[in-house]
């Protein structure tokens, strides 16, 4: 089971953009991917979220690991 979950609070503590790497604050977006017990977290900032159309991620689900691509 996959369960996705889109918040405008952070889910996880002092996360940083996925996509720049700033701190993340109230007006980003955050969505959380949770899959066979393991979380995945993808906080984007206010500015990455305005400014980049798409947002396409490779998901490693074997570790929990995800990256944003550019």
């Amino acid at each position: 089971m996959m369960e996705l979950k889109l918040s405008r609070e952070p889910l996880q503590n002092n996360p940083n953009c996925a996509y720049c790497g700033k701190v993340f604050n109230k007006q980003g977006v955050n969505l959380q991917l949770k899959v066979n017990r393991k979380t995945i977290n993808f906080p984007i900032c206010q500015s990455c979220f305005d400014l980049v159309p798409l947002f396409e991620a490779t998901v490693n689900l074997d570790n929990g690991y995800a990256r944003i691509n550019r």
